[in-house]
C-alpha cells in the first residue's frame, strides 16, 4: 500500500464548486487514471481521500493539500504522471510526495484579499487590525456569541498595489483555535471600510508544525 500527498492549486471557475464537489472531482480523476484507490470498510465504503482544510466557495487556493491512499504499491513518478494527465483544467498539480503524516498538525493558514480599484484605505485597515480587541459576532451551536479574534490573527500586511488594496493575513488554523478569515473582513466591514463580498480571495498557504 502507498500513501501520497498532493499539493495543488484551484483557480478560475472552479473556485465556485463546493468542497464536496472538489472531492468528487479528484475521485473521478483517480478513476480515469486507473489508480487503485484504498477504500474505507463498512456499509458505505468511500475512497481514502483527506484534504488539509476545506476551501470556502468563491475562494481560490494556491497551495492546497490532500492525501490519498492506494491499495497497492506504485512509484511516485508513475502516480504523478497519471494524475497530471487526467486532472481537469483550472486545477494544477504542483507536487506529489510520499505520505507525510496526518493533517492534525496544521497550525495556521495564509490568505490574500484584493480589493480592486480601492485605494486610500490602508491606514484605516491597519488601525482596526492593530487593536487589542477585534470583536465579531460568531454563530455557535448554542447561538450567537461575541468573541475577540485578535489573538487568532498571527500576522497581517496591508498595501496598495497597482491601484488595488491587498490584505495579507496569517490566522489560526489549528483544530483548537481555527479562525475563519472571513470574520476579519466582517470586522472591517462593520467599520464601514469595505464590503467583504467585493474582495477577491485566495488561500496562499497552509502551515504545518
Amino acid at each position: 500500500m502507498t500513501d501520497f500527498r498532493i499539493t495543488f492549486s484551484k483557480k478560475g471557475p472552479l473556485v465556485f464548486i463546493s468542497h464536496l464537489d472538489l472531492a468528487h472531482t479528484f475521485v473521478r480523476a483517480f478513476n480515469r487514471a486507473s489508480l487503485p484507490l484504498k477504500y474505507s470498510s463498512g456499509f458505505n465504503p468511500h475512497p481514502k481521500l483527506v484534504f488539509a482544510l476545506p476551501l470556502s466557495v468563491g475562494m481560490a487556493g494556491e497551495n492546497e493539500m490532500c492525501d490519498v491512499g492506494l491499495c497497492s504499491d506504485m512509484e511516485l513518478d508513475e502516480f504523478e504522471k497519471r494524475i497530471k494527465e487526467v486532472i481537469p483544467e483550472h486545477i494544477e498539480i504542483k507536487s506529489v510526495a510520499c505520505g507525510a503524516g496526518k493533517f492534525k498538525n496544521i497550525i495556521s493558514a495564509e490568505y490574500e484579499y484584493v480589493l480592486e480599484g480601492k485605494t486610500g484605505i490602508c491606514g484605516k485597515i491597519e488601525d482596526v487590525l492593530s487593536r487589542e480587541d477585534i470583536t465579531v459576532t460568531k454563530k455557535t451551536k448554542s447561538g450567537e456569541k461575541d468573541i475577540n479574534i485578535r489573538k487568532q490573527i498571527f500576522e497581517y500586511n496591508v498595501k496598495e498595489e497597482e491601484g488595488n488594496t491587498k490584505i495579507s493575513l496569517c490566522v489560526d488554523a489549528s483544530a483548537e483555535g481555527y479562525l475563519n478569515p472571513e470574520y476579519v473582513l466582517k470586522a472591517l466591514e462593520a467599520e464601514g471600510i469595505l464590503v467583504s463580498s467585493d474582495a477577491i480571495s485566495t488561500r496562499t498557504r497552509i502551515n504545518l508544525k
